[in-house]
């Protein structure tokens, strides 16, 4: 019969001890106490133990996280630290349980966590951690939104764009009269909105109020399309097929289409 409880401060010792005897090479001079009891964020709440017979056989590590999704934006996340069970209970639920007490506890909801995010070995992400505890791998997309959603980054590659077409007279005739605002919502990436006019290409991390376009979509397709690997063909494509779809300002797909196909001759 095992029992989980959250750890106490008296847990040290025999929970240091377990750990130092799975593994030797790593648990060993204090690491346990400089990795998680003499770090800032270190949060005694957020580590369960499991016991068999009043001895610690297993447990389960959470640090609290700041995480900032943009300028204007910061939310409450936990890291998801070690996972440790004594080699002699494996096999019997308690890491599946260890991950469920920290998953179903109410700290998260009297701390406002909203993300529990790790970095597992993909073998164990999808053994456990997956299954078990609903974490869901990171598709190949976030890469590019550590390259291009990071917005000082994105701002940049807007300010490149917007400086080529300064220089650029053939570009800048073609955007005489031209006035457009779009507003970007896409899945899993903060809210920001394009300006296209006749002065150039402007970036804001935060929507207008009044786009006369919301766009709604995926972050490798717009990814592509700031970057200028997606023609203008494949993006009414992209449109008609549901991949981007226009929320605001149907009426102006063809305005569309011309802002980023001036968009995409200035990436070149």
């Amino acid at each position: 019969m095992y029992t989980y409880r959250r750890f106490s401060l008296g847990d040290e010792d025999a929970l240091v001890s377990m750990l130092e005897a799975q593994y030797p090479w790593f648990f060993k001079d204090a690491v346990w106490a400089w990795k998680y009891k003499k770090n800032p964020y270190f949060n005694p709440n957020l580590v369960a133990v499991a016991e068999h017979q009043g001895k610690i056989i297993g447990c389960n590590h959470w640090l609290p996280r700041k995480l900032r999704l943009s300028k204007n934006l910061q939310v409450s996340t936990v890291l998801a630290g070690d996972l440790v069970v004594n080699r002699q209970y494996r096999g019997q639920g308690v890491g599946s349980e260890l991950l469920r007490v920290l998953r179903t506890s109410d700290l998260i909801q009297c701390n406002g966590i909203s993300l529990s995010y790790m970095f597992p070995a993909l073998n164990l992400n999808k053994k456990i951690y997956e299954p078990v505890a609903g974490y869901v791998a990171a598709p190949s997309a976030t890469r590019t939104y550590k390259r291009y959603f990071s917005c000082r980054e994105l701002q940049q590659k807007i300010e490149s764009i917007d400086s080529k077409i300064k220089v650029n007279s053939e570009i800048k005739a073609r955007l005489q009269g031209f006035n457009l605002c779009i507003a970007f919502r896409l899945l899993g990436v903060p809210n920001f909105s394009l300006q296209i006019n006749s002065e150039g290409i402007s970036f804001s991390e935060n929507t207008q109020k009044k786009p006369e376009v919301v766009i709604e979509g995926i972050l490798p397709l717009t990814a592509g399309i700031i970057e200028g690997n997606i023609r203008p063909r494949s993006l009414i494509r992209s449109f008609i097929s549901g991949k981007l779809k226009i929320k605001k300002g149907i009426t102006k797909i063809l305005k569309v289409k011309k802002a980023f196909a001036i968009l995409q001759e200035a990436s070149i």
